[in-house]
C-alpha cells in the first residue's frame, strides 16, 4: 500500500510538470502564430504600393540592364553603356509617383539613385574606365541602400534583393 502512494504521488508530481510544460508550449505557440499572421499583414499592406507603381517589373528590367551595363562597362563598350545609362535613368520618369501611400523617403532615395546614375553617365560618356567602374559601383550601392530600407516593409527575415534588383555581388561579399 506505501508503495503504491509513493507511486501515486510521484506520478502525481510528473502528470503537474507535464501540464505546466504543456501549458507554457501552448501558450508559446499562440503568441508565435499570433505574431506570424500580424506580420504576414503587414507585409501585404506595406508591398501594396510597389505593386502598384510596377515597381517589380521596373526592378526586373533593371537588373538586366544593370548586368549589361556592368559587361559594358568592363569590356569598354562606352556607346552601348551610354545608352543603357540613359535607359535606367529613365525608369522612375515612367511611373506615376503622385501617389499618397508612397513614402516621403523613397523620394530621397531615387534622388541619390539619379545622381548615382547621371554620375556613371558623365563617366561612361567621357570614357573613364576607372571613374566609370567607381562609378558604377556607387551605382549599385544606391540601389542596394533603398532597397536595404524598404525591405524591412517587405520581409523583415529577408535580406536578399528586392525583386531580383542588380545588386547581387554587393550581397554576396557580404
Amino acid at each position: 500500500m506505501v508503495l503504491v502512494k509513493r507511486k501515486w504521488k510521484t506520478m502525481e508530481k510528473h502528470l503537474k510538470n507535464f501540464k505546466k510544460s504543456f501549458l507554457k508550449l501552448a501558450l508559446i505557440s499562440i503568441i508565435f502564430l499570433l505574431s506570424c499572421g500580424k506580420a504576414e499583414v503587414q507585409q501585404e499592406e506595406a508591398v501594396e504600393w510597389y505593386t502598384e507603381l510596377g515597381l517589380e517589373e521596373m526592378g526586373k528590367q533593371m537588373k538586366k540592364d544593370t548586368q549589361l551595363l556592368t559587361r559594358k562597362v568592363s569590356e569598354d563598350s562606352w556607346d552601348e553603356a551610354v545608352g543603357l545609362c540613359n535607359k535606367i535613368g529613365k525608369y522612375f520618369a515612367k511611373l506615376d509617383l503622385n501617389k499618397s501611400d508612397i513614402p516621403k523617403d523613397f523620394f530621397e532615395l531615387k534622388q541619390e539613385f539619379e545622381k548615382s546614375t547621371e554620375r556613371l553617365l558623365l563617366a561612361c560618356q567621357d570614357k573613364d574606365d576607372e571613374m566609370a567602374k567607381i562609378r558604377l559601383e556607387v551605382f549599385k550601392k544606391s540601389c542596394h541602400h533603398c532597397h536595404v530600407i524598404f525591405r524591412k516593409d517587405l520581409d523583415a527575415s529577408n535580406r536578399e534583393p528586392d525583386f531580383d534588383v542588380a545588386v547581387d555581388k554587393l550581397y554576396k561579399d557580404k
